[in-house]
């Protein structure tokens, strides 16, 4: 194989340094492309589908809206209040 390149490419690189270059790739690819990381990849995705699809539903904006003020009240408000006084 490394035989075809070094036509393309005359002088350019050996048998050796195809070798090299290839099994740099494999491992690359095997590092990166995993059903681990692929599952991961997978489930983030699929919680925040859900949570998108919870929160543009009507009940959903209701409970987020609700969540939000809490968190205002209970923790951005009274800062906020420290910073003016």
């Amino acid at each position: 194989r490394s035989e075809g390149f070094s036509r393309v490419l005359p002088g350019s690189f050996t048998a050796k340094s195809w070798q090299s270059i290839s099994k740099q790739a494999i491992r690359r690819v095997q590092q990166s492309f995993t059903w681990q990381l692929y599952s991961e990849k997978l489930l983030n995705l699929t919680a925040l589908y859900g949570f998108w699809r919870f929160a543009v539903s009507k009940k959903g904006k209701q409970e987020l809206s609700r969540y939000c003020h809490l968190l205002f009240q209970l923790f951005y408000k009274p800062r906020a209040n420290k910073l003016l006084n």
